[in-house]
């Protein structure tokens, strides 16, 4: 990093320029992978032979360890950038190449960039590799590519068929397009996600590659929501951004929503929309309703807080937000505003006053009163509905938050009380209209007979939970009985979400047994070994994991060995990630615990594939409990090697604590936590894993013996 040290005061309406000769900065090792400024990293290929590429990763307050600058956001400028790299080597930045100079002993390159436009200096970007490309032309004649490593090339044909259609589409959409005149994906050897750097966009190869014959479906939506994600940053991120982190949900949560409509376009027969309402948005939910939560619009000052601001809040809440947003104004009104705010503050900063500002003229609607109350508040409401007559309900919303924080008052809301303007829709029987009452920061009425059935929240457009009186629950509990298909998927969906979070958890020991029954697992005979289904090309892809899990769970130390060693030598993340889940399922607690030793060991297994590790040993009742000694025997090595990277720290404490509800182990973990503090990325999923057991511990208290009792009576394992 670079300070300035002055020698006298500087004036507040003085203009001064700074000039550096030369500066000098050190290319940092990448060792465990953890992406920090501008670094280098090994990496095997097919051939067996060791490679070295080199890479930055500037978001979100690393450019400054690369270069002297001012690191923020709002400081935008134009840059200049020359690579001086191996003359076998490729080298790329976010503008193209605009002069090359092979150097006089042939053995290094000299390429100089065109200059870039005014843009903030976390999203410049190099990287340096053995790679090569495909490549396509929009409409409009914008070059696209899609560069990997040589043996992987020829499987980024999807992504870059993603990419083309997402710039087109997103152009269309915006009636606007980029001013950087080309886009280069890189897929780069154990980055760890993915970087919407303008113009030169990385990810790690889980999210980037697709074959057809050997990748499963479940890849294809993943690849495809991932680049489409970072081409929407083109335009929320890139071209328009966050004044500062504290409005970070602008860009990440509009480009996850944007991704979506994308995704929608190009496939619509993946339904995204109801995806949304079944995993994203529930995972915000989970996090939301914890006392511990935060806005998605908050104050951060300092770069622990800027970390931890990478979140499912910023990024699935920000995205439910929006979807309720466009349900309330309309696809046109919400497209139509939206390049109003896009044009209006192009090339510069915005924040979430300008965006409200651009809805209000649009719509001629009050958007920014009714969605401050979404964005300035943490939580969601719960809509209780209740008779009050033979012919009318009251609707009743309330903070909906789950107990857990011993001896804390209920945090304080922006706006006095925590109260929310709803457009509670809703259906009843039998005609099954559907209508919307809106609710106004207080309670609301509607008529309804005595014998009909109502159902609120229709089609998961609302960020809020509704629950009935017991009678209309009955009501809808035998609809679905009768005939499912009289409500969506993603009303089916809230519907099991509701009970469960109305009666706030399901216990571990329910969570094991229903788990651990999976009737396609069973269909497979015990002979069933890892070694046998190996072979790619005679394995369906989406059959893969349960094959590897069978083959382990019911196979030999040997098995369990093959599979590893196939593991190490996979050079394709997504085949690796099948793999680690089968890995896990190991009915031997010396292997699950040999396993997880490795992750400390980069020579073992890549860092990046950590989080995998840590989340499939979270699937299984052996596995987390082992998986929680390791995380209290080994928290410094932990929190040493990843206490910067957000998704495998977090991926561990979640994975390792979600089901734990003894009161011993939390004093075990709060004493942990006292004693030995988390590093940064850990501090927020830290407090909320002790939240989780206090939340868990007290239903368990209340429930557990009936949940137990209920399972031996009625089910057997």
């Amino acid at each position: 990093m670079y300070v300035l040290r002055l020698r006298e005061t500087l004036l507040p309406t003085r203009l001064y320029r700074i000039s550096f000769g030369e500066f000098s900065g050190r290319l940092q090792d990448g060792e465990g992978w953890l992406q920090d400024g501008f670094y280098s990293g090994a990496y095997t290929d097919a051939t067996g032979r060791e490679q070295q590429v080199a890479m930055t990763q500037f978001q979100p307050t690393s450019a400054r360890r690369a270069f002297p600058c001012f690191d923020e956001p709002a400081l935008k400028a134009t840059f200049k950038v020359t690579i001086v790299h191996p003359s076998e080597m490729r080298a790329l930045s976010n503008m193209p190449a605009g002069r090359t100079h092979v150097m006089h002993d042939r053995r290094w390159t000299r390429t100089e960039f065109v200059r870039s436009p005014v843009m903030s200096t976390y999203l410049l970007a190099m990287v340096v590799g053995n790679f090569a490309y495909l490549e396509t032309t929009t409409r409009n004649g914008f070059v696209i590519r899609t560069w990997a490593r040589p043996e992987l090339v020829n499987d980024t044909e999807h992504s870059l068929s993603v990419a083309k259609t997402s710039s087109e589409f997103l152009t269309d959409y915006f009636q606007m397009t980029t001013v950087i005149p080309k886009e280069d994906h890189v897929c780069v050897p154990n980055f760890v996600s993915a970087m919407e750097n303008w113009g030169l966009i990385l990810y790690q190869d889980v999210y980037f590659i697709w074959n057809e014959s050997t990748s499963t479906i479940h890849d294809k939506y993943l690849v495809t929501k991932v680049i489409s994600h970072e081409v929407a940053h083109t335009w929320f991120g890139n071209m328009v951004t966050m004044s500062w982190w504290d409005e970070l949900w602008l860009s990440e949560g509009f480009a996850s929503y944007l991704s979506l409509i994308v995704i929608d376009h190009m496939f619509p027969e993946w339904r995204a929309f109801d995806l949304l309402a079944l995993k994203d948005t529930q995972t915000a939910m989970e996090l939301d309703s914890s006392a511990t939560s935060w806005p998605v619009s908050r104050t951060v000052s300092t770069e622990k807080q800027i970390h931890e601001s990478f979140n499912p809040i910023s990024y699935n809440k920000g995205q439910a937000l929006l979807r309720m947003l466009n349900h309330i104004v309309g696809d046109e009104n919400f497209r139509n505003a939206m390049r109003v705010f896009v044009r209006r503050h192009q090339m510069s900063t915005a924040n979430i006053d300008d965006l409200w500002r651009a809805f209000d003229e649009v719509t001629s609607m009050s958007i920014s009163t009714i969605m401050n109350t979404w964005t300035l508040q943490m939580g969601f409401p719960l809509v209780t509905v209740k008779r009050i007559s033979p012919t009318m309900c009251q609707l009743v919303q309330e903070h909906f938050l789950l107990k857990g924080i011993e001896g804390e008052a209920k945090p304080h809301s922006a706006l006095g009380k925590y109260a929310w303007f709803i457009p509670f829709e809703y259906t009843t029987g039998p005609d099954g209209m559907t209508q919307t009452v809106w609710m106004n920061m207080s309670s609301a009425a509607i008529e309804l007979s005595e014998d009909d059935w109502i159902l609120g929240n229709i089609g998961y457009n609302g960020y809020y939970r509704v629950n009935y009186e017991p009678d209309d629950w009955d009501k809808l509990i035998k609809l679905l009985n009768s005939d499912h298909t009289m409500f969506d998927a993603d009303n089916r969906a809230g519907q099991c979400r509701r009970i469960r979070s109305c009666k706030e958890r399901i216990a571990n020991n329910q969570r094991t047994c229903v788990h651990e029954s999976n009737p396609l697992v069973e269909a497979f005979p015990p002979f069933c070994t890892v070694a046998l289904f190996y072979y790619r090309n005679r394995l369906p892809a989406d059959l893969k994991e349960v094959v590897y899990v069978v083959g382990v769970r019911d196979g030999s130390v040997a098995d369990w060995e093959f599979l590893l060693s196939r593991a190490k030598a996979d050079h394709i993340a997504t085949e690796r990630n099948l793999m680690y889940k089968g890995l896990a399922y190991s009915s031997e607690p010396w292997i699950i615990w040999r396993f997880l030793r490795m992750t400390l060991n980069s020579e073992e297994l890549p860092a990046s594939d950590a989080h995998v590790i840590f989340s499939s040993m979270g699937q299984t009742a052996n596995g987390r409990g082992i998986l929680l000694q390791f995380l209290v025997e080994y928290w410094d090595e932990l929190n040493d090697k990843f206490g910067s990277d957000m998704l495998a720290v977090g991926t561990l404490i979640e994975s390792a604590t979600k089901f734990v509800h003894s009161q011993f182990k939390l004093k075990a973990l709060e004493k942990l936590y006292r004693d030995r503090p988390p590093a940064a990325a850990a501090s927020s999923a830290a407090i909320t894993s002790l939240v989780r057991i206090r939340q868990n511990s007290e239903w368990a208290d209340l429930h557990l013996s009936n949940v137990e009792a209920w399972l031996q009576a009625h089910i057997h394992v």
